[in-house]
């Protein structure tokens, strides 16, 4: 690359902003969107956006939204012009939303939503994501590290969603446990129009360093959350908590996740995991769980219907167990198996799916 970059002041006195953009086939009406937090009399949330067809230059339209003082601002765009705002309040640590659908146009902000407060749950670092449906169809996620406000226990998953042009409403909250905590979350989405596959990708810490930290991922599929897969494979590898496992899209349209970790005399080693290893989780079978992954000793699988096979393989693709238990209830002894990464193979009533396992 020649020449010297380009560069645009949007605005001053920035502490924390969110940004993304549509994507029309021409580029002539291409925008850039960004909610940010501006120091005026507060951290007051902001809104702006770039001409159509600047290239993400020509900024205008600055609004305040609803006058909040907030922080840990984040943005996301859906389709036709329908846009998304998550915060949190300043000083009431509530968690906030606004929608906008007329591409972050200054006039057509809704008023803020309270999605929960800070009195009952204290929420760190949410992010927002928006499956490409027009507003009145949308599928929209806040995903976040929470924990009942007050103990001092380590955050979990919680996550809010808000479909069809309605209010946010409670998709799921973890338990929140002593040693464990759930941070750096991020979040991606198919860009393609329709498709409801939202993903989200965090650093599992082990605070009382017990066990190695790790590389997690969860995915939603339209209705609610799959189990939880370990995207860093080996127990050997130790993620570092003080670095986001951030998730992207690559040239396939597939995601890919990066993360740092397994310290070292210069630092830390950047990995990456791209979607050639997730995809083992793509065909689930509906009403079948199994716990806990990673496996010290025994896997449970539990199944809507009768599970007529089950075949477990290393990552040599070599067949190291194969059982016919006819039952809807399964314990899998995997004491004596190697530590590193499994697939395992089920067929139930007809369907066959595969998971990915990881044996510490």
């Amino acid at each position: 690359m020649t020449g010297d970059f380009q560069a645009q002041v949007i605005a001053t006195s920035v502490s924390d902003f969110g940004v993304d953009r549509n994507y029309p086939l021409n580029t002539v009406s291409q925008r850039a969107f960004a909610t940010y937090q501006r120091f005026t009399t507060c951290t007051n949330v902001h809104s702006a956006r770039s001409t159509a067809g600047s290239h993400g230059f020509d900024w205008m339209d600055e609004v305040s939204e609803s006058g909040t003082c907030g922080s840990q601002v984040e943005f996301t765009y859906g389709r036709n012009g329908a846009t998304y705002t998550t915060y949190t309040g300043a000083s009431s640590g509530n968690l906030y939303a606004n929608v906008n659908n007329n591409y972050n146009d200054p006039a057509s902000w809704d008023a803020r939503e309270t999605v929960t407060t800070g009195t009952v749950r204290e929420i760190l670092n949410p992010k927002i994501a928006a499956a490409r449906k027009s507003i009145a169809n949308d599928e929209v996620l806040i995903v976040a590290s929470a924990r009942d406000a007050g103990p001092s226990n380590g955050f979990d998953h919680f996550s809010q969603i808000r479909e069809n042009g309605g209010g946010y409403s409670l998709l799921w909250i973890g338990i929140s446990l002593s040693n464990k905590s759930v941070g750096h979350i991020d979040t991606w989405v198919r860009k393609a129009n329709d498709i409801d596959e939202i993903r989200t990708s965090y650093v599992q810490d082990n605070i009382d360093n017990s066990a190695n930290d790790s590389c997690q991922a969860f995915t939603y599929d339209g209705t609610f959350w799959g189990n939880n897969d370990t995207v860093s494979d080996f127990a050997s590898n130790d993620v570092w908590d003080g670095f986001s496992s951030a998730i992207v899209e690559t040239d396939d349209n597939l995601p890919c996740m990066a993360f740092a970790g397994t310290s070292g005399a210069f630092g830390y080693g950047l990995y990456f995991d791209a979607e050639t290893v997730l995809n083992t989780q793509d065909n689930t079978i509906q009403g079948l769980s199994y716990s806990p992954n990673p496996i010290v000793d025994k896997l449970n699988v539990s199944a809507k219907n009768n599970v007529e096979l089950l075949s477990v393989y290393n990552i040599l693709g070599q067949q190291v167990e194969q059982l016919e238990p006819n039952s809807d209830r399964i314990s899998l002894d995997m004491t004596y198996y190697s530590p590193g990464m499994y697939i395992m193979e089920i067929i139930s009533n007809g369907e066959k799916a595969v998971y990915k396992l990881i044996k510490q």
